[in-house]
């Protein structure tokens, strides 16, 4: 495997495509500035250098969490995952209390867990930092977390 996809499939999710050749993120992009097509030739450019794409695997609900959340959450993993079966890329979910452990403390929720995970991204990786925005540090923190873990 010489590429490492982190995808946050989320509605303000992104994703994160590091070369362990290389030794550095080609791409990092934002859904909300793509389109899916967009993603898939990005993917199809890479799709022959042995890759594997690791994906957010979306929590149970929360109480109180609002069903049109769920449901766009539901809608851009079901697209991203088509797009990522469809170029025959091998995909490996992993849980969020996985990938985020040790990162910000548990309790944090909401837009305070994100903005403590960008935090820990711009610390991490000072060099991306035109790149990590609220919607690419996840991406970013799963590929990382991957790479580390050589799972």
């Amino acid at each position: 495997m010489t590429i490492i996809i982190g995808v946050d499939p989320g509605k303000h999710g992104g994703l994160a495509i590091y070369d362990t050749v290389l030794k550095y993120y080609t791409e990092v992009v934002a859904f909300e500035k793509v389109t899916y097509p967009e993603v898939q030739s990005l993917l199809k450019k890479i799709v022959d250098r042995g890759l594997v794409a690791y994906v957010e695997q979306p929590s149970p609900s929360r109480a109180g969490e609002a069903i049109n959340r769920a449901r766009t959450f539901g809608e851009h993993i079901g697209l991203i995952t088509g797009v990522l079966i469809g170029l025959e890329i091998p995909i490996r979910m992993v849980k969020p209390q996985v990938w985020e452990k040790g990162l910000v403390p548990p309790l944090l929720q909401g837009n305070d867990r994100k903005k403590a995970l960008k935090r820990v991204c711009q610390e991490r990786f000072p060099e991306l930092k035109n790149l990590i925005t609220l919607d690419t540090c996840d991406a970013i923190l799963i590929a990382e977390w991957a790479l580390q873990n050589k799972v």
